[in-house]
């Protein structure tokens, strides 16, 4: 009897059936959805975690990596030919009073600041090749100079400036260290000259620059760097408009993106032979459009100058900003040109030059072999100066920061008219910390000659005694790079941002997908609930 009333029972009401095991059902479902909800939210929290700590180093890594030199990459054509406009600011030093002060009226040199003569520059690395399975490559880098007139303080042409006689004051200092028979030869050879040469010139800005006519020239090319003279005519940039200072050879950074751009060999050499140690001699540093980073305030940078046959220790200053980018500021060691630094000992030791040193000199001086070169001193200036004649065969310039800053002032031979200033004259480079990339620089120095007067030489028998020793100025110049063009300040922002744009679109994209799928938790029963009462009133109908 029981049987056949639940039989009935169930024959009658199915449904009522039906929904009497469905809430067991739909709690398991409900269980076993809200398990898999809590255990997809847990590993989507876990992963925004790891993607906004992580992926943006993994990201900046992955960018890192794409700044080598490789031929066809984006960075290659920015690294050959950099879209930018650098500028070169030249100024010279007039002297005003020399004849006061030659006759001894005057006991200080006046001298006054003539520029700036603004030149716009356009650089390009050319002849570009790979070696030792791309890991090194190759290239001239040729600057090419145009002057800018409206930003300049006047015309080179047409001003007249008095400086230091370079090619006359560099064969003195040769002639210093030699024999009277070597003297009374070059006083009997400058007879033959149509003007005898004096201490100090007077030629046009443009001449002092990019060169002008002078027999004495020929007569002296022995005491001169290649890099500013040829035959018949001197200039402190003659001969470097448009073309290349020497094959630079560098790490391409295919087996370590952290040394790309570091120097190897200049001229085809890996060591310089101009100092007095093999460290010092070591051709090394990078070339400065870049050191790869990450760089960090605490670790000195190695700028390769080969102007100066070395490398400059650059430290961390301070932080800047550029283009809304937080920047490191690096500038030169304090003691860079500080001879009682234990690093630098090796730029300066008092001594004399070997024949095999002056050998080349041999070479180019031929029939005026008589003069004595194996005798040629190297003495040590001071603090704040670096004496580069061992670098310049001989001819007796110094290098300096603008208008002598940073120099002892017992060592700066007395001048007026000089005004040294951090904010003018310093010499600064601004980073970008994690891609390397220079972002702003004021590449600053000063030029100045080393008097070796010779009481030999009829020019100096009338000069006061103060003269023998003196470093005087002659020009400083600002290399800048001030702005970057707009199609490479997006690039920059664009890849800084890579990592947090990829991080902020992943978490929006599990956020929507999270409540999709709580929506539709939510929303599937109701749905399923309005379709069988749709149904089930069908049927009544």
């Amino acid at each position: 009897m029981n049987i056949w009333v639940v039989l009935m029972y169930v024959q009658q009401s199915p449904s009522q059936f039906a929904f009497v095991s469905a809430p067991a059902q739909n709690r398991m479902n409900r269980s076993s959805f809200v398990l898999i909800f809590v255990c997809q939210v847990f590993f989507c929290l876990v992963l925004l975690v790891l993607s906004f700590t992580y992926l943006p180093s993994i990201m900046m890594h992955v960018i890192r990596h794409e700044l080598v030199i490789k031929e066809g990459s984006t960075f290659f054509n920015y690294w050959s030919k950099p879209p930018l406009n650098p500028e070169m600011r030249v100024y010279l030093f007039n002297y005003t009073n020399v004849e006061r002060w030659m006759n001894g009226t005057d006991d200080v040199f006046h001298v006054e600041e003539v520029g700036p003569f603004v030149y716009e520059e356009e650089w390009r690395k050319t002849n570009v090749t790979f070696q030792d399975e791309e890991r090194l490559v190759s290239y001239d880098l040729l600057k090419v100079f145009q002057f800018q007139s409206d930003r300049s303080h006047d015309d080179p042409h047409s001003n007249t400036i008095s400086i230091p006689n370079v090619p006359f004051l560099s064969a003195s200092a040769i002639l210093k260290n030699s024999g009277m028979l070597s003297v009374m030869g070059f006083q009997s050879a400058l007879g033959t000259l149509e003007h005898v040469p004096e201490v100090f010139v007077s030629h046009s800005a443009h001449e002092i620059l990019w060169g002008y006519d002078d027999p004495l020239v020929d007569l002296a090319s022995v005491f001169l760097p290649d890099e500013i003279r040829v035959p018949g005519q001197f200039g402190l940039f003659l001969g470097k408009n448009g073309t290349s200072d020497g094959r630079i050879s560098v790490q391409s950074g295919k087996w370590n993106y952290k040394q790309a751009g570091h120097v190897q060999k200049w001229k085809g050499l890996d060591h310089f032979s101009v100092w007095n140690t093999d460290k010092c001699n070591q051709v090394s540093g990078f070339e400065g459009m870049m050191f790869p980073g990450p760089i960090v305030p605490n670790e000195p940078l190695a700028l390769f100058v080969p102007d100066l046959c070395r490398s400059i220790p650059l430290v961390f200053q301070e932080d800047v900003e550029h283009y809304g980018m937080k920047t490191l500021r690096f500038g030169p060691h304090p003691d860079v040109f500080n001879y009682a630094h234990d690093e630098n000992k090796c730029y300066c030791d008092p001594r004399t030059l070997t024949k095999p040193e002056m050998e080349q000199w041999a070479i180019d001086f031929g029939s005026m072999g008589q003069f004595d070169l194996s005798t040629i001193n190297v003495p040590c200036v001071g603090q704040g100066l670096f004496d580069v004649s061992p670098c310049k065969f001989g001819a007796p310039l110094v290098v300096s920061w603008p208008h002598f800053l940073g120099t002892d002032s017992d060592l700066v031979p007395t001048i007026t008219g000089l005004h040294p200033s951090e904010t003018l004259h310093s010499f600064s480079m601004d980073f970008h910390p994690d891609l390397g990339l220079g972002l702003h620089a004021k590449i600053r120095l000063q030029i100045n000659i080393r008097i070796h007067a010779n009481p030999n030489l009829e020019q100096f028998k009338n000069v006061p005694a103060s003269f023998d020793g003196m470093v005087l100025p002659i020009m400083w110049f600002e290399a800048t790079v001030d702005d970057l063009p707009d199609e490479l300040v997006n690039l920059l922002h664009t890849s800084m941002s890579l990592g947090s744009q990829i991080s902020h679109g992943l978490t929006w994209i599990l956020v929507l997908t999270l409540s999709l799928e709580l929506g539709l938790f939510y929303a599937y029963p109701r749905w399923k609930t309005g379709r069988k009462m749709h149904a089930s009133f069908e049927f009544d109908t």
